[in-house]
């Protein structure tokens, strides 16, 4: 019942003010958000992928687009460029030309290994530490780090020394292992094993140190150039083992003695074209999409174990004596090249990987 001598509200002169007091500012507001987002467009970006396998970045690329569209409003037509669209290169160094392709604007993201920007002037020491032999211990410790503020202070450090823009820390194969003739069950069993190793000069002193007689391939080395029958083994990751199988090979040595990190990266150029919420929306992306390509090479690390194991070969998983044993090895590596990162460093990384997100 309405009580006499008042107006309903509906027909309340100051209801109806402030309703449509809201109504402007709802209005307004419309307005400024459509005026800064501005009309939706499509968005062209090339990203540049040359190491293989390519299938843990095809989810990745997908993420990157759906995000970057859900948070701009714009239509993006993400392009994945790879080897075959750069054949031929003057760079020997996979991230130099990846950095090259994206300062002259040929494209607008790329994916490096650290190995490979470790061995350019565009490196930092954090960068060197996170290459070290095992350094991290499992893929949940790793999650811990990349999910630390400290891994982001490290790209944000990289970030201002050079002309990338690092978006995002990730891995692309998960742990390394090593494909051999022979099971490797204690650290006598490398002395003289002539294996095949990535460049880097803490992993190859980590092999030196062992004992084992090394052979240096790039990155995209294939079977048939580099794993002859004088080889014994080769070191590798699962998602990249199926390439590296020489004529002798019959085992699989779990021993997980360091990770195949990467990154996310663009131009500084580029980046700082775009708006602010531009730079938030790619930052978000990469970040997802990095997570998405962990997720992937996780499992494509375990499809080819799996189909590895039904062509024959046999896994050896290590002990948890000989993995200490490794360990300790591998600390003449850290003593002997201290300088290049500091103790601090190492200890601070340590520390992220227990912390839990």
């Amino acid at each position: 019942m309405i009580s006499a001598g008042k107006a309903p509200y509906h027909r309340n002169p100051l209801y109806i003010g402030a309703v449509a007091m809201l109504l402007v500012v709802a209005c307004l507001v419309f307005y400024v958000a459509y005026a800064e987002q501005g009309p939706a467009k499509t968005i062209t970006l090339r990203w540049l992928i040359l190491h293989t396998p390519i299938e843990p970045f095809e989810r990745a690329a997908r993420v990157f687009a759906d995000v970057l569209e859900k948070e701009t409003g714009n239509k993006v037509d993400l392009q994945i460029l790879t080897r075959q669209d750069f054949p031929s290169s003057s760079k020997t160094n996979a991230a130099e030309e990846v950095f090259q392709l994206l300062d002259d604007g040929t494209v607008q993201l790329g994916s490096v290994y650290l190995y490979d920007v470790n061995q350019t002037i565009q490196t930092i020491p954090e960068f060197q530490a996170l290459s070290l032999p095992y350094m991290f211990n499992d893929y949940e410790s790793t999650e811990n780090f990349i999910g630390n503020p400290l891994s982001h202070q490290i790209l944000e450090k990289y970030s201002a020394q050079t002309s990338v823009r690092a978006l995002a820390l990730t891995f692309s194969g998960g742990f390394r292992i090593i494909l051999s003739d022979k099971k490797l069950t204690s650290t006598d069993d490398f002395k003289g094993l002539h294996t095949v190793v990535r460049p880097g000069k803490y992993n190859l002193n980590f092999f030196t140190t062992i004992g084992a007689k090394l052979t240096v391939a790039p990155s995209d080395a294939s079977g048939n150039k580099f794993y002859g029958p004088e080889i014994n083994a080769a070191e590798t990751s699962y998602i990249a083992a199926p390439r590296r199988l020489g004529p002798n090979t019959k085992f699989i040595n779990e021993t997980m003695h360091s990770l195949v990190m990467s990154m996310i990266i663009t131009s500084d150029t580029f980046y700082n074209s775009l708006s602010a919420r531009d730079q938030q929306a790619f930052q978000k992306a990469a970040a997802l999409a990095a997570k998405a390509e962990r997720e992937d090479s996780i499992a494509l690390a375990e499809r080819h174990k799996s189909e590895l194991q039904q062509q024959g070969l046999t896994v050896v998983p290590m002990s948890s004596g000989m993995i200490e044993a490794l360990r300790s090895q591998a600390q003449s590596t850290y003593d002997m090249f201290e300088s290049d990162f500091g103790s601090d460093i190492i200890t601070s990384i340590r520390a992220a990987e227990v912390t839990p997100l």
